[in-house]
């Protein structure tokens, strides 16, 4: 899973769909990987998948596909995510990843109360990623400690965080 914001640090990295660019910070992404030892049985789990996706709005998608070349560009949308938030940072900021963890049963609301946490303590460049079908995602963020407004703004958001009653973030 990629949250809007994930996917826009990425847009302009040569090679990406264009359509990510045409996003709005709503979207959410998700890439999915199934596995199967014949072409009959990979054909029933993708059908399986796009059933599951029936009731969701699909804005935009890339088929499933046996191509090399396709499946390195999707993956190279994930694992650009952490280099895309430090390329961005200010000079004197740390890059700090933490995973949060989530009953998948309220993984969409957990992603909400994340966003509104960054929002709410301006960290604008915030993303979040991970694997949403174990309910742990990442979220990476800039952080500075010159200034007693950003150590405010970091102490804001862990102690918001920790007494949020979905979500349970773990240092890493």
């Amino acid at each position: 899973m990629m949250d809007g914001r994930a996917l826009r640090s990425v847009a302009d990295k040569p090679g990406m769909p264009s359509f990510i660019k045409t996003l709005d910070l709503e979207a959410t992404a998700l890439l999915v990987e199934v596995h199967a030892s014949c072409k009959h049985t990979l054909d029933d789990h993708t059908n399986t998948v796009m059933t599951a996706l029936n009731d969701y709005t699909i804005i935009e998608s890339v088929p499933f596909t046996l191509d090399p070349a396709t499946i390195a560009t999707l993956w190279g949308i994930r694992k650009g995510m952490f280099p895309a938030v430090g390329a961005v940072r200010e000079v004197g900021t740390t890059v700090i990843i933490e995973d949060v963890a989530f009953p998948v049963e309220n993984l969409a609301s957990g992603v909400r109360d994340l966003q509104e946490l960054f929002d709410k303590y301006h960290y604008d460049e915030a993303i979040i990623f991970g694997h949403a079908l174990e309910g742990n995602l990442h979220f990476v963020f800039t952080q500075g400690f010159e200034s007693q407004q950003e150590i405010e703004a970091m102490a804001g958001l862990w102690m918001m965080s920790l007494t949020s009653s979905r979500l349970s973030i773990k240092a890493r």
